[in-house]
Order: structure tokens, then C-alpha cells, then sequence
């Protein structure tokens, strides 16, 4: 799932601790850490369940690939 962020946002990522996240970041959600809505959206992420792979805006190079 990709997605964009209107803003900067402190995320606290399971294997690290805090992490300021910015938009274009790889972040990785376990699917067992999301909850969806009965139309299958994303309604919630689990706490503390993120892995951020690349924490700053370094994904947007990768995306633009």
C-alpha cells in the first residue's frame, strides 16, 4: 500500500523506537497489524507495529524509479 503524508509525524516503530516519518518514507505495516472495514479500507493500524525501512524522504527517489 502507498500512501502520502500532508504532514511530518512522529512514529513509534517496532524495531526503533520514535521515528520522525516524512512524506515519501518506506514504511512497512504488518497486514496482521492492520484492521479493516467490512469495504476492506484500512480503519486502524495496530500501536507500535511499523517498521520504517527508509525513515526520511529517501523514498522518493526510489519511487520515481
Amino acid at each position: 500500500m502507498f500512501f502520502s503524508l500532508d504532514a511530518d509525524i512522529v512514529c513509534n516503530t517496532l524495531a526503533c523506537g520514535p521515528v520522525l516519518v516524512q512524506d515519501g518514507a518506506v514504511v512497512c505495516i504488518p497486514a496482521a497489524a492492520l484492521v479493516d472495514t467490512v469495504e476492506l479500507r484500512v480503519a486502524g493500524v495496530a500501536p507500535n507495529s511499523a517498521i520504517a525501512a527508509i525513515a526520511g524522504a529517501g523514498g522518493i527517489g526510489l519511487v520515481a524509479r
